[in-house]
């Protein structure tokens, strides 16, 4: 997954398995590792409207609403649902 990373420029793996991704490793590429939770909760830091639009077009999608998408990633990015529920619910 590094190779891919670096060979695409990309500058964040994101993965629940940090742990085989040892900071030291990553930083002589610049690439830095991030959860679920941990990159959601940064992208709304960047820009919530982005964030709430992508998951107003996801829930279009599958025919629900905004709060039905954010209860599916629960088990994976609790933080983030819970900054969204406190912001944007």
């Amino acid at each position: 997954m590094l190779a891919a990373a670096i060979m695409a420029r990309a500058d964040t793996i994101v993965t629940q398995n940090t742990k085989h991704f040892p900071k030291r490793c990553l930083e002589q590429y610049g690439v830095i590792c991030q959860t679920a939770d941990e990159f959601l909760i940064h992208q709304y830091h960047l820009s919530p409207q982005v964030i709430l639009d992508k998951l107003d077009d996801q829930a279009s999608g599958i025919s629900q609403d905004r709060k039905y998408v954010v209860a599916s990633q629960r088990a994976s990015a609790g933080g983030f649902c819970e900054l969204l529920e406190m912001h944007a619910l």
